[in-house]
């Protein structure tokens, strides 16, 4: 027997065959890159609501640490918000010029020193927020939510104004 005549029973793959192998990995990508993007949009959002959640939480322990109210300014359909002594405006994208993750509805959070949180009306709220009167008042819900899927993409906050309790909820 020949070397050559080992290889004559072999075969290869046919072009059709191949062109049939590349078809399905390519479906197999598109629907995998579909869910991907959903994760990554999901997380983004989840990112957002931790990050503003301990901002929350900071301002609170801040105004009862430093006896001063301390107010967080949520600008409604942004991603950006502003806290009393904070240099800068924090925002909860990655990317600054794009607003991926948004707030709804914007609100003005008080935290006073006695450990109650204040949610002023909007327009417009007072310059320095009354922490003299005794903490009364309902919840407030703010939703973190994806700016391209809001309905598919988004948590909840809720602020206790007589505890001052922040909760995350997805």
């Amino acid at each position: 027997m020949t070397h050559w005549g080992v290889w004559t029973d072999e075969r290869g793959f046919s072009l059709l065959e191949l062109m049939l192998v590349v078809a399905i990995i390519g479906i197999l990508v598109a629907i995998a890159s579909s869910s991907w993007f959903g994760v990554v949009e999901g997380r983004q959002v989840d990112s957002a609501t931790n990050q503003l959640v301990a901002d929350l939480r900071q301002a609170h322990s801040k105004a009862i640490n430093r006896l001063a109210p301390q107010t967080v300014e949520l600008v409604g359909g942004s991603s950006e918000y502003t806290i009393t002594g904070v240099a800068g405006t924090p925002d909860m994208d990655e990317e600054p010029d794009e607003d991926e993750v948004v707030v709804s509805p914007g609100v003005t959070v008080a935290f006073c020193p006695n450990g109650s949180a204040e949610i002023p009306p909007i327009p417009p709220p007072p310059a320095t927020p009354d922490c003299s009167l005794a903490p009364s008042g309902s919840p407030t819900t703010i939703t973190v939510q994806s700016a391209a899927n809001p309905t598919d993409y988004n948590n909840t906050i809720q602020i206790n104004t007589v505890t001052s309790r922040i909760q995350s909820a997805p």
